[in-house]
């Protein structure tokens, strides 16, 4: 890595493609199209917004002979999140709201891609590896508990489970009997209402690799953190159900998971 991960850029959708558009380097993902669906006249009204909002910020450099080019840093960052082949991204829920962060690798920078609440689109460089498990642990409330249990491990739908985390909810009383009608063994219950009680769910991290076909999922990490307890769930599908297959984890076990998820991915960046 070098002097380019002090930078953090913020954009509006619209700059970023527009950006993204003049260096013709590769796709964005992690939002919508902007522009989908919108006549030409507003596409070109909004294009003219964003180029004076840019050269505002000094993003975008007026040339003496009227050119406009790209400030390097922000030419240098867009470009890696466009062109990058690995790309992990981290889905957290929590208060009922599931986020979205992507970083992207490449072999100059290891970038944090995020939206914010009202849609403006973050870019971080990551300094090393160290920040990048920070961040996650941030990300994820991943900290360790004396209290931690190891529970049974159990199967169940995923109708089974949104629905049970519905009641537990809205009726926090009717919770318990709908976990344990959802298929959660009695004595994991208490651990896993609490959780569903604060609008936890799932947490995932995956590979996204980007191929000549477009973007290829690669390997995922799923896991769900109790009050008392952590499980991986591995997703399958049987017919027209979703399947949740719960399995009791340790803080410990979980990190190293993390850690052998992302090292094949830095390697490759640094």
């Amino acid at each position: 890595m070098n002097n380019l991960s002090a930078w953090s850029l913020k954009f509006r959708k619209e700059e970023l493609y527009l950006v993204a558009g003049m260096l013709q380097s590769g796709n964005l993902i992690g939002f919508e199209d902007p522009f989908l669906g919108q006549l030409a006249d507003t596409v070109e009204k909004d294009l003219d917004t964003a180029r004076t909002s840019l050269q505002a910020r000094r993003y975008l450099l007026q040339q003496p002979n009227g050119e406009l080019i790209l400030d390097s840093s922000v030419a240098a960052m867009v470009r890696a999140i466009t062109t990058s082949e690995n790309i992990l991204i981290a889905v957290n829920t929590l208060g009922g709201e599931t986020s979205y962060w992507f970083y992207h690798f490449t072999t100059d920078l290891l970038l944090e891609q995020l939206e914010l609440p009202n849609g403006d689109i973050i870019l971080a460089a990551i300094q090393n590896t160290h920040e990048l498990y920070e961040r996650m642990r941030m990300l994820f409330a991943l900290k360790e508990s004396s209290f931690m249990k190891e529970f049974p491990s159990f199967t169940l739908t995923k109708h089974a489970l949104w629905k049970a985390r519905q009641i537990a909810r809205e009726e926090p009383e009717m919770g318990t009997e709908a976990l344990v009608l959802a298929g959660v063994p009695k004595e994991a219950v208490t651990s896993m209402l609490s959780s569903l009680q604060e609008g936890k769910f799932i947490d995932s991290l995956i590979v996204l690799r980007r191929a000549e076909i477009g973007m290829v999922y690669g390997k995922t990490l799923n896991w769900l953190f109790g009050s008392t307890g952590i499980w991986l769930v591995n997703i399958t599908e049987s017919g027209d159900q979703t399947i949740f297959e719960m399995s009791p984890t340790t803080y410990s076990k979980l990190q190293n998971k993390l850690g052998r998820l992302a090292e094949p991915l830095l390697s490759q960046a640094e």
